[in-house]
């Protein structure tokens, strides 16, 4: 009797846990979309302050606005007022240029010589830094010099445009025509239109300077009375006006 009913009771627990078993599992499991709450990622543009621009359009500063340009010059570095890049390096100076090849400006004498022309009774101081050249026929307006010295740069004589470059001074001479005076042979060849003459004393000589505004240099020539000639001085070099003052004639 007492094994019958542990055995109906056996069969009653069975039974019950099995109805159990069949209840729907809503009463057991948890709704997800109820209970928990799912992060959802936050867009780029909701958290950014819009930005406005020059143009006084508001654009938004997304990712894909800052990185993200069709203008090339982007990408191109700003150069500031002086032409110069920022950061980049600095450019190298210009190689300091040969003195030995720029000519008498830049080349001082360490003497000065003397230059006697016993025909043409004259003498000249010259700095050691020219040499004297082939002597070449000169004129005035209308009168042709008799005899002429050059004196040149001795770099600039031997340069291949030798030929080309003006005399750094220039001693002209002219026979004194017959009954005409210093003054009247300086109007007569000297004087144009647009010059203008002054009185000098050159060598214990009477002398003009005429100066030609409308000329380009040499525009400025000495002139100075000799016994037997007339003498034009043309200087162009930096030493001109000390080789002016020495000059002397009939000694």
């Amino acid at each position: 009797m007492f094994r019958m009913f542990h055995f109906a009771s056996a069969i009653l627990m069975a039974m019950l846990s099995i109805g159990c078993g069949s209840q729907p599992s809503a009463q057991v499991s948890i709704d997800a979309s109820s209970s928990m709450t799912i992060a959802t990622p936050t867009p780029a543009d909701q958290s950014l302050v819009p930005l406005i621009t020059p143009t006084g359009e508001s654009s938004m500063n997304t990712p894909d606005n800052a990185t993200e340009s069709n203008d090339d010059s982007a990408n191109t570095p700003s150069q500031n007022d002086a032409g110069i890049i920022p950061g980049s390096p600095p450019s190298a100076p210009p190689p300091a240029p040969d003195e030995s090849k720029l000519g008498e400006p830049h080349r001082q004498p360490t003497e000065w010589l003397t230059y006697n022309d016993s025909s043409f009774d004259f003498s000249i101081e010259y700095p050691d830094t020219y040499v004297i050249t082939e002597t070449a026929d000169s004129s005035t307006q209308t009168a042709i010099a008799t005899h002429s010295v050059h004196f040149q740069d001795a770099i600039l004589a031997q340069s291949e445009t030798a030929n080309l470059q003006p005399s750094q001074f220039a001693v002209d001479v002219f026979e004194i025509p017959p009954d005409v005076s210093f003054e009247q042979w300086i109007d007569n060849n000297v004087t144009f239109s647009g010059s203008a003459r002054d009185s000098v004393d050159i060598g214990g000589r009477q002398g003009y300077v005429v100066t030609l505004s409308i000329q380009l240099a040499p525009n400025q020539f000495y002139y100075v009375a000799g016994d037997t000639y007339y003498y034009k001085l043309t200087p162009l070099g930096i030493h001109g006006e000390r080789m002016v003052q020495s000059f002397t004639t009939g000694t």
